[in-house]
C-alpha cells in the first residue's frame, strides 16, 4: 500500500493541458487523476461483483448490510438497535441499502444529508474514503470470495489471480514490470 500511495501517479493533479488530452483523452498513459473519486455505493457495488458475490435480484424490500455496533444507538439514545440482515441481503446493491434519515451508513461518503430533499449527490473527495473501505468487514469478505485458500497458493498462482482480478477490474493487462510488487 505505501508503494502505491507514494507512486507519483497516484499523487497526480486532476489539471491537463489540452496537448495531453488529445495525445491521451481515455488517460491510458495515467498521465492525470480523475476530478473527483467514485461514489461509495458505486465502488461497493464494484467490488462485489467483482469478487461475484453480488445478488442482481431487482426490486424487493430495502437490506440491512454490515453496519458498525453502537451506530444507531448512538444516535437514537439507545431506543434503536440495528440489525444486520443476513444471505444474500449481504451482497445485495447500494440502491436497495435501509438507512435512517440520521445514521446513514458509515461507508457512503458521499449521500446527502436527509433533514432534507436533495436531488444532486455530494461529492467527496475525502482520502477517508478509501482507508473506511480497506478497513471494513465487508472488504475481507470480497477478499476472501474473490481468493478462497489464497495463503495456502504458490506465489506463481497468487500472481496470476492477482493479474486476473486486475483485468476484470481495470478491463486491461497490468504492466510487466508490475508483477514485482505483488510477490
Amino acid at each position: 500500500i505505501r508503494l502505491m500511495v507514494t507512486s507519483t501517479t497516484y499523487r497526480l493533479s486532476s489539471s491537463c493541458s489540452p496537448e495531453l488530452r488529445e495525445a491521451d483523452p481515455e488517460n491510458r498513459l495515467l498521465a492525470r487523476s480523475s476530478r473527483s473519486r467514485l461514489p461509495s455505493a458505486v465502488i461497493r457495488d464494484q467490488a462485489l461483483l467483482v469478487s461475484g458475490l453480488l445478488v442482481e435480484k431487482l426490486g424487493g424490500p430495502p437490506v440491512k448490510p454490515y453496519h458498525p455496533g453502537g451506530v444507531w444507538e448512538d444516535v437514537s439514545f439507545g431506543r434503536l438497535k440495528y440489525q444486520q440482515g443476513s444471505g444474500e441481503d449481504l451482497y445485495r446493491r447500494s440502491l436497495y441499502t435501509f438507512w435512517r434519515r440520521t445514521a446513514a451508513p458509515v461507508n457512503m461518503f458521499d449521500v446527502s444529508l436527509r433533514q432534507r430533499c436533495s436531488v444532486r449527490v455530494i461529492k467527496t473527495n475525502t482520502p477517508l474514503q478509501a482507508l473506511v473501505l480497506m478497513n471494513d468487514p465487508t472488504a475481507a469478505l470480497l477478499n476472501d470470495a474473490q481468493f478462497p485458500w489464497s495463503a495456502h497458493l504458490s506465489s506463481r498462482r497468487r500472481l496470476s489471480l492477482v493479474a486476473q482480478s486486475f483485468k476484470r477490474v481495470a478491463h486491461l493487462a497490468p504492466m510487466s514490470g508490475i508483477s514485482v510488487y505483488w510477490q
